[in-house]
């Protein structure tokens, strides 16, 4: 967060905005959708969403298949923040990696994989991403 925001200069920031913002960085998602995949109530959603928006993060569009719903998507200075995140996780990853030794990190890395499929915890797989991590970020 200190990266993001003081270095990077991402005003506004909650760490409640990573589930939102790691969900929508490839494509919209209505909120209800949105809700169903944060587990939580519409509501909370809403207000969550109303938070990333006024930081200037997210928009609210209107759907192209129905035009009646809205799609939750992110703004250009959100694209620009996820850029710099996924930037910095993977540095951070590299970092990691280097303290623990490769191996033991990919170990680490393959069990999480594991806990996340267990869970039934939503992951992207961005070829170019997956290309540079070797995995869904």
């Amino acid at each position: 967060m200190r990266s993001l925001g003081e270095d990077a200069g991402f005003t506004g920031l909650r760490p409640s905005f990573a589930p939102i913002l790691s969900l929508v960085w490839k494509e919209g998602r209505a909120p209800t959708v949105l809700a169903a995949e944060l587990a939580v109530s519409s509501q909370a959603c809403g207000q969550l969403i109303d938070q990333c928006e006024r930081a200037g993060y997210l928009a609210r569009k209107p759907n192209p298949d129905d035009g009646r719903s809205k799609l939750v998507t992110l703004t250009a200075r959100g694209e620009a923040l996820v850029t710099e995140g996924v930037r910095l996780i993977l540095e951070r990853e590299a970092e990691y990696a280097r303290l623990v030794g490769a191996a033991a990190y990919r170990r680490f890395i393959a069990s999480l994989a594991t806990l996340y499929t267990g869970l039934g915890i939503p992951t992207h797989s961005d070829a170019e991403l997956t290309a540079r991590a070797g995995r869904s970020i």
